[in-house]
Parts: C-alpha cells; structure tokens; sequence
C-alpha cells in the first residue's frame, strides 16, 4: 500500500491503513513534505509490484501524478487499484485515473476523522454513476440523511473528541455537516457541505477562524469563500471592504 503525504493522517482514507494492519501489507509512506519526489517513489514501486498496490491519496494528489507524467512525457506504469478520498471525485477524474494512470480499479473512499476507518466505499473498478458518488455503507454503519446533515451510526464512531479544551463523547452518534443523496441503486452521493468550512486538497479550514484571525491581526473585517480551484478543488477567496495599503501580505 503507497499513501501520499495527508495533511492528517486519520480520515477517510484510513480503510488503507486498516487493510494494511489486517492483512499485513506492507505500507509505504514518506515522512518528509509533499514534492514531486513523493511520485518518484511511486512511480519505482508500480515499476516494480504494480500488480500489487494499492495507491491512497486525494483527488489532488492523482492531478499531481497526472502532470508529473504529462511534463515528463512518462506513460505511467500499471497498478492494481487506488482508494480516492478526502474530498469529491468526479466520474472525469475516475476514468483519468483509470485510463491515463493506468491504475485498474480505483475506488472511492468516503469518511471523516471520528468515524475511521470510513463511512462509504464505491469499490474498486466500479465507475461512479455521477459525480461525487460515494458507493455503499461500510459494515455496521448506517446513515440517516437530513436536508441539510448526515447523521453516522455505528461501531466506527470514535469513542471520544477532546478539542478546545472540552470532550464529548459521541456514543456511536456523530454529526457531519454534509449533505448526501441516497441513489436509486442504494449507493450514496455527496451534494455538498453545509458548513463553513474549506476543503483545500483534501486539508480542512474553518472559514470563520480565518476571518476572525485576520480581523484581530489586521483590524479589518473581511469575508472568507471557498473559490473552484481546477487542482485543489477549492482554494480561499478573501473579500475586502475598501482599499487598505497597510494591509500588508496575509500568510
């Protein structure tokens, strides 16, 4: 199993990591920053065992494999299979994956940090129907949609949180802020998240945290978005009131 750098390292795509301890395969992983050193390393391992791996990383990441071999005019060896997860694949980037990556069953992978190994799982070499299809519930999971949440249930809940100097204990209950569709065929879709939060390559930013950091460090009320970014998926959009030439450069 070869997982890309994650900016965390517990979330949907932790079914791999399981898979690994449960069936004793070997995984392979990079403890220094994202690069293009990180596809150099897969491009040898597929070279060597495509047959055998499994590949885990974010839509982001296979973009990135993508143009590696696009800039190297590389056609890319062939690999077994790949679990996409940490944000919405759509059926174009599927079938990318699969024909000019030449990886023969990739899978979706749907999940959050307190529900691990996963929630959903479109298995592998199964086209999605539509974009941001999701597949079927994990065993012992169960989902109960809302028009505007997604409640899981089940033995994948962690039994505890401790953030902000506070615990909860979810008691195999937990609330996400996403809103699915359950398809006729009884897989799921994701439509959209209804909280103000931006996924940016798979990595989760609180858009009111960084408004009210901005706000205190600069003294200027401004407005986060989530803009369409064609790598990452979404990137930040910042709206300013005015013109302020001491605003300086926001890191």
């Amino acid at each position: 199993i070869y997982c890309y750098p994650q900016p965390y390292h517990i979330f949907g795509l932790a079914l791999g990591y399981y898979l690994s301890i449960e069936n004793s395969f070997e995984l392979i992983f990079q403890n220094n920053k994202y690069s293009s050193s990180s596809h150099e390393k897969w491009h040898d391992l597929v070279k060597k065992s495509g047959i055998n791996v499994l590949t885990l990383g974010t839509p982001t990441h296979f973009k990135d494999l993508y143009s590696y071999y696009s800039l190297n005019k590389e056609t890319p060896p062939s690999s077994l299979t790949a679990i996409i997860g940490g944000a919405s694949v759509s059926v174009d980037l599927w079938c990318m994956i699969n024909k000019k990556l030449r990886i023969t069953n990739p899978s979706i992978g749907y999940g959050c940090s307190e529900a691990s190994p996963g929630v959903t799982h479109l298995s592998p070499g199964k086209k999605p129907e539509q974009n941001g299809n999701l597949g079927n519930t994990l065993p012992n999971v169960d989902l109960i949609l809302s028009e505007n949440n997604t409640t899981i249930l089940g033995e994948n809940i962690c039994l505890a949180v401790i953030q902000n100097g506070a615990i909860i204990f979810p008691n195999g209950r937990f609330l996400i802020k996403d809103k699915l569709r359950k398809c006729d065929d009884g897989t799921f879709q994701f439509i959209r998240k209804n909280d103000l939060m931006l996924n940016r390559g798979g990595e989760k930013f609180s858009l009111e945290a960084i408004e009210d950091i901005i706000l205190k460090r600069f003294s200027k009320s401004i407005v986060a978005v989530s803009l369409y970014d064609k790598r990452l998926g979404e990137d930040l959009g910042i709206l300013v009131k005015g013109i302020n030439e001491n605003l300086g450069e926001i890191h």
